[in-house]
Order: C-alpha cells, then structure tokens, then sequence
C-alpha cells in the first residue's frame, strides 16, 4: 500500500487536523471549553509519542476557521497560546483549576490552560454588572466620543457605529485578552503539534462588496458581488512541526497575512491601533462576531492583496476560494484600473450571517496534491475510511438544529403575500440559503466518514440524555445570547464542552488498528478495537473524567438590575437615533422624543420593554434557567409561560389552560409550546394564587368581585 500521510522531520507519522468553529453567539464559551480540552489532549498525546506503551503517531493542527463567536474563539486560540506558560500564566503540566458544582457530587475541581480563551467567554463578556457598571448594556458609546478599535486603526474621523448593544464593551474584553502577551525569543520553541505554518480564515460580511470579473470568450466582461470575504492569516513559528504545505493555496498564491511572534515588537501589539498585522488580527476577530444591529459593525482596513488581487511576483494575501477548480482561470477580484494603489477598507457584519460554518477552507487547507499538471496541482480528497484516512476536519457547533419544517395552513400563506411580510422574512430567506451547503456538513455526521467530524452539545448523566443542541447548553436561549444574563450559564457551557470534547476524543475520533498511520504491530491490529486519534494519559489528574456541571438559574435581582438598565439604554438610544436623523426644528424631533420616552400615555419605549422581559422571562422559565422557579414541573411551567403570553389580557385557569393546549398543537412554530401533560384546573388555580404572592401575577380589577382572572406581571 502506497503510503501517502506526511511525515514529522524525525519522521512520524502525523495525522493532520483542521478545525472550524461555527457561530455560537454566547455559546462561545462551550466552544472554548471544547478547544481548551482538545488542545491540552493534542499536547499530552505528542509528548507521549516515542515513551512505552505510547503512540507511535503524532496529531498536528495546519488549519483553524471560524465564523462570528466561532471566529472570535479562532483569533483567541492562537493569541493564548503565545501565553501559555510565559509571565505566570497556566502551563500544559501546571494547568489552572476551575472549582464549579458538579450535578449530584457536589463542589469538584476541573483543569484549563487557555485562561484567556476561559476568562473572555465566562468571566469577561456580559450582559450587564451593576456594581461595575460594565457590560454590553453600558452607555459609553451613546456618551462618549471614543472610537472603537477598528476606527482608530482605519484612522476614521469621527465616532459612528451605533447598535442596540454597546459596542465598545466587546473592544475592552478583547484588550483583556491581548494585553501583554510578549514576542517570542528566537530560542523559544513552538509546539510540536502545530504546523509551522498554522492558516486561519474567519468570515465577515462585507456591506460594500468585493467585485470579481469573469471575461467570456467574446471578451465580455461579467460582474459579480462578493459579500462573504474571509480573512486570512498564517502564523509562522506557531509551531515547530513541518510546514504542511497547503496545495489549494499554493495554486492561488495565497500566503494570508504573515504573523510571526518571533519578529515583532514586545509586547505584540494586539491590543493597540497601530500594530500593523497583528491589528488586523485583533479587529477582523472583532468583525467576525459584530451581530448585525444588536454589535456595532466594523471597519475591516484591508488592502487588495490580502482580498485576493495578485501583486508583481503573483501572489496574494488572501483570497482563495475554496473550489475545485484552476485559480489561473476563476475570477479574480477586480478594483478597477487604478485601485490596486490604494486601501479597499470595507464595513464588515457577522461573518455567521453568510458563512456560519466555514467548513470548506479548513479542509481545503489540508489537502494534498494528487498530481502536478500544467495549471497547477489537482487536490486529493481527504481518505474518508476509518483504515485509510490521515486527515480530518473537526468542527464544533453549539446549534447543530437550524429551522424546523412546517406546513402552513392556507391562511398562514395568504398572509405572507404582504409587502411587510415579505420583508420580515426577505433576510432570513437569504441567509438561510446562503448557508445551505449539505455537501460539506452531511458527511460529517456519517459514522462511516472519518475525514470530518462535529462536536455538538449533550447533556447526559448516568446514560440518561438530559439534552442536546441547543437544549442541553444554558447559553442556548433568547437565540444564543442568553448566555450573556448570567456568568454562570457561561461556565456551565465551558465545562460541559470540556466534557463533550473528552467522550469525542475517547469515543468517535477514532481509527481502525489496521490503518498504516498508527504503525501497530499485526496482534495489536487483529485486536479490532477502534484507536483513538488523540491518545491521551487518562492516568493524568488532569484528565480525569470531566464531571457534568450543575444546572444553572439566574437570580431574581441580577435579571431586574439588568432589565432596568435595559430601559436606561433604549431609552438614551433612542433619542440618539432620533438626533441621527438630521430632523431639526422645534417641533417633529422633540415630539418624537416625547413620544419615545413618555407618550401622553403612548409609551413607545414601554411596549419594547414590555416585550423584552416577556421573552426574558418566557425562555428563562421554560428551560427551568430562572432561580425563582426552580422545582416548577415542566407542565407547571408551560402554563406560566402561557400566562406570560396571554399579555396583559386576564384569564381564567379554565381559559388558560385551554390556551396552553392551543399552543402545544399549534402549526405556528413561534408560538408552539412543549407537550406536557396539563394540570387539571384546580391545581393551575394554586399555581396562579402562587404567582400572585410571588409578584408574577395579579387579578385584573373587573375580577375582584366574582371569577378570579389573573395577567402576568412583566
């Protein structure tokens, strides 16, 4: 059998890794917790290689991708590893513990070393903290004049960028997790399971667009937008394994932009506007996660190599399209006959929101050449049989499920005929199709497949499924950002990732004992028992068995000191928006801002709150994640939820519980409640006498006398 898997310079045998990280939003934190673990497993493993009884191969990471907070935790990876181990900071023997509450055992000791990585996504990044008066709900970009990083660094005149939620708190995170990382000495090593050259791409969506030029054989021109422009950056010196040159872009000329911890000022300038490449790492990780309205977007400072045009020795900094297909004779970008002189800044959104799992670049990145031809090399597909294959993708995605199909009733269609329906529905029509790609992610749930695999929540204990997806993450609610009310869903999700990565690495990323690559001895082979990939020392304390971390719920006081501080920032938002608007005079912009914050009874602001905190409190309470519900059946908290959606309309136990059944078999997915079966209408009458003392509910005034109607109070 022709050997064709690379070789370490000693010559090992090396299994290639690619790993792509998909959106998460505040579920960034399980995709942390699953990098830390799996980057401390790749270690232990290489460091094993040659001891006895250890592997005979070595794990080696070429290619990481991301998108939105997928991309922010790519940037994050190789930022923290520059740390680890330099000026105190948690080493690969030395790990920090994590003490958290494991579900039944009661308080345990985890382990972690990309502190940074656990730091930004549990400790740092929130929604709001009153004693510090920090967090994405702050006023500082409503009341400031500060610029965000990547105005500074594009050298923009003045503040812009407004967004429901503040901008600038994500800014300050990112400077925590960058600030004094030093540059390496030319003594220093790299880590042996990192590709000398380490590409990494994160997506953004560009608002004003990249255009590419195809010429017909008539000699016609054709132009086409490109929105979704990916980023691409290419660590040297990272790692001290072999370069694993990458064919695909070599055929493009694509060198990404160069980064070298060796070759910088100490420390790297990541945290500043004037750091050159190493800023625009720092802000293409800000862009990639800027949630389009809720973050402020970005201003990407780029140049037309590194989107993609070929400079005077026909090579670029980016670009390459992850097709197969001879980049001599595919479009390149085109920026007319005079711009390659100048700057091709773009506005950039969240990357997610054309490419939320940038699967194809990290696995067209570690292919190899079949064979040399004229135009270039033609690519061979990664070996997808568990005896064959030395390469694979892994992807981590928090929200694996994506829409559920329904058939809609003929009226629900007449009504989405309308002009403002159309409209509502315009931009998640595009998106959802501009991520529809099952050629790349289908495979990567087939057992039979192990060139690409996925990492997916589960929520399991004692063999029982508790959850998986988005349900068994605490940071799964309010479509991801819930996770951003409460440190400690956060770190729930971090732990359980730690804990979903080990049960992968031990379970499903594994190969067959005949595969060449493992070089095992003929006994070892006809044993038939699946070899793990990363073979790491389980006999290590610290990778003992990963405990299932309690379920978490936010209290009562946090959840209303953050509700509160919301009213203060819609508020202020609005008349800003309302100044934007350029209105004047003394009459029309007053007025509107009369109307916003007061109304003559009219609260506009009001109504936005009152929304707000219904599907706050809907979502915290139906995924048992409020403190003040906490023992509540899942039947019992249908029905509070029901009550919260019967809006400020009072109802009876009879009414409400007819309305709850309504719910669970509607056809409208938006308004579907969970089967469960129901109380019967005197214990929903206690339940409701139980809210009214907790200050949940009250009687309306027409019911004091006569059949009690209670209404939610939100």
């Amino acid at each position: 059998m022709q050997e064709i898997f690379d070789r370490d310079s000693d010559g090992t045998p090396v299994f290639v890794i690619g790993l792509t990280m998909a959106g998460a939003i505040s579920a960034g934190a399980y995709t942390a917790g699953v990098v830390d673990y799996l980057m401390r497993a790749m270690y232990s493993h290489n460091a094993r290689v040659g001891q006895p009884g250890g592997p005979k191969h070595k794990v080696m990471l070429k290619a990481i991708s991301g998108a939105s907070a997928g991309g922010m935790c790519a940037g994050l990876i190789a930022t923290n590893l520059l740390a680890v181990g330099r000026n105190g900071e948690p080493d690969w023997s030395a790990p920090q513990d994590l003490s958290y509450p494991a579900c039944g055992n009661g308080e345990v000791s985890g382990k972690l070393v990309l502190k940074r990585i656990f730091d930004t996504w549990v400790n740092n990044v929130r929604m709001w903290d009153e004693g510090l008066k920090t967090g994405l709900l702050a006023m500082e970009d409503l009341e400031t004049d500060r610029k965000t990083l990547d105005q500074e660094a594009a050298g923009i005149d003045a503040t812009g960028a407004i967004s429901v939620l503040n901008g600038h708190h994500l800014d300050d995170v990112a400077r925590q997790a960058l600030v004094g990382i030093n540059a390496w000495t030319g003594s220093e090593k790299g880590y042996d399971f990192i590709s000398s050259q380490l590409d990494l791409f994160l997506t953004t969506t560009a608002i004003n667009p990249t255009v590419y030029q195809v010429t017909f054989g008539g000699g016609d021109p054709f132009l086409m937008s490109q929105h979704g422009i990916v980023r691409h950056f290419r660590f040297n010196g990272l790692g001290e394994g072999p370069a694993l040159p990458s064919p695909w872009l070599d055929a493009w000329g694509d060198d990404g932009v160069q980064l070298d911890p060796r070759q910088s000022q100490s420390p790297l300038p990541l945290d500043r506007s004037d750091g050159g490449n190493w800023t625009k790492l720092t802000v293409a990780s800000l862009a990639t996660g800027a949630f389009p309205l809720a973050l402020a977007p970005r201003v990407v400072d780029t140049s037309p190599w590194e989107m993609g045009a070929l400079d005077s020795n026909a090579r670029a900094q980016g670009g390459a399209l992850p097709y197969d297909l001879d980049p001599k004779q595919t479009a390149r970008p085109f920026f007319g006959e005079t711009a390659y002189q100048t700057q091709t800044p773009y506005i950039a959104l969240d990357g997610g929101a054309i490419d939320n799992e940038p699967f194809a670049h990290a696995r067209y990145a570690i292919r190899q050449a079949a064979k040399e031809t004229e135009d270039g090399p033609l690519l061979r597909p990664n070996p997808r049989k568990a005896r064959m294959a030395h390469r694979a993708v892994l992807m981590v995605d928090p929200f694996p499920e994506g829409e559920s199909f329904a058939v809609l009733p003929a009226g629900k269609l007449h009504k989405m005929l309308g002009i403002a329906a159309i409209a509502k529905k315009l931009q998640k029509t595009f998106t959802g199709q501009a991520r529809f790609k099952p050629a790349e992610l289908l495979q990567a749930q087939d057992p039979d497949v192990h060139s690409r695999f996925l990492i997916t929540p589960s929520r399991s204990k004692n063999g029982k499924t508790l959850g998986v997806g988005a349900s068994a993450i605490a940071c799964g609610l309010l479509g991801g950002f819930g996770g951003f009310l409460d440190r400690g869903f956060r770190q729930h999700d971090f732990v359980l990732g730690q804990r979903n990565c080990q049960r992968f690495l031990q379970k499903h990323f594994v190969l067959d004992p005949a595969n060449p690559l493992l070089g095992l001895s003929e006994a070892d082979q006809q044993a038939g028992a699946p070899v793990p990939i990363i073979s790491h020392d389980f006999i290590d304390p610290q990778f003992a068995k990963v405990e299932l971390h309690d379920w978490m719920r936010a209290p009562k006081q946090s959840l209303n000191e953050m509700s509160a501080q919301l009213d203060r920032r819609l508020k202020r938002l609005g008349k800003v928006e309302i100044d934007k608007l350029g209105l004047g005079g003394w009459v029309i912009g007053p007025a509107l801002k009369f109307v916003w914050t007061n109304g003559l009874g009219v609260n506009v602001r009001s109504a936005v709150m009152q929304a707000a905190r219904r599907a706050v409190l809907s979502d915290l309470v139906l995924r048992d994640q409020h403190a003040e519900f906490a023992g509540l059946s899942m039947a019992e908290r249908v029905m509070v939820v029901g009550l919260i959606r019967c809006g400020t309309k009072g109802v009876s136990a009879e009414e409400l519980r007819d309305f709850v059944f309504d719910a669970q078999h509607s056809e409208e997915l938006t308004s579907k409640l969970p089967l469960a079966d129901l109380p019967p209408v005197g214990e929903i009458k206690s339940l409701l006498k139980r809210l009214e003392a907790q200050g949940y509910a009250k009687r309306t005034l027409r019911s004091i006398i006569g059949k009690p109607r209670y209404m939610a109070t939100v």
